[in-house]
């Protein structure tokens, strides 16, 4: 995960609770926080943050230990493009469930990302000419695996078909999904789909 503007952090001190609270990403991707004041946390993850306020803390304090972790996960914006009935900027949140009744602490919920599925079905469907076996991810790579950017296929009817969830990946921010096109209408991969969940149960017809 890459942490970005709008990110929730939770900071915990060994021995000095003073410090310890939840911090947010400013849109300039800066963490504020005590003595150290300015941190840029944009494109992070959570070990190169970490890292780094030890090192700045070592400036102010003896041995500093800490440990930090994700409050609340900002909103992910996505782009679809290709084969569906909807392109375009889509913004997605992730799910948040409280493992006890009276108790909403970050270490009693469980938060549910956004995978590719979901995206897909926001998109309203397929086109006739989608080629399921061929869907394009572009996404950021952390700049501790060398930043820029990575490309890989997706066969999302190996998902449909044989139930492999390794190819419903979960999304991140500013990924690019691409449903790649065929010219051949591929009936199997329609009849699976359409007994699938994938597409809208109902369509809107207008005639002239």
């Amino acid at each position: 995960y890459i942490l970005g503007p709008g990110d929730n952090i939770k900071i915990d001190f060994y021995g000095l609770d003073i410090f310890d609270g939840n911090y947010v990403i400013n849109p300039e991707g800066y963490l504020i926080l005590p003595e150290v004041e300015y941190i840029y946390a944009n494109k992070k993850t959570l070990p190169e943050l970490k890292n780094l306020l030890l090192k700045e803390y070592q400036k102010y304090l003896i041995d500093p230990d800490l440990i930090v972790s994700m409050e609340h996960y900002r909103v992910l914006n996505v782009i679809l493009r290709g084969e569906v009935n909807q392109t375009g900027l889509f913004k997605l949140k992730y799910g948040r469930e409280n493992l006890g009744k009276n108790d909403s602490t970050a270490l009693n919920q469980i938060y549910t990302p956004p995978k590719l599925f979901d995206l897909i079905q926001k998109g309203e469907g397929i086109t006739t000419n989608a080629d399921l076996k061929n869907i394009v991810v572009i996404r950021d790579n952390p700049i501790i695996s060398g930043g820029g950017k990575i490309k890989t296929e997706i066969n999302l009817i190996s998902l449909l078909e044989n139930g492999d969830q390794s190819q419903n990946i979960i999304l991140r921010d500013g990924d690019e999904i691409i449903v790649g096109r065929t010219e051949i209408t591929l009936f199997d991969q329609l009849n699976t789909v359409n007994k699938s969940n994938l597409t809208p149960s109902t369509i809107n017809v207008f005639i002239n």
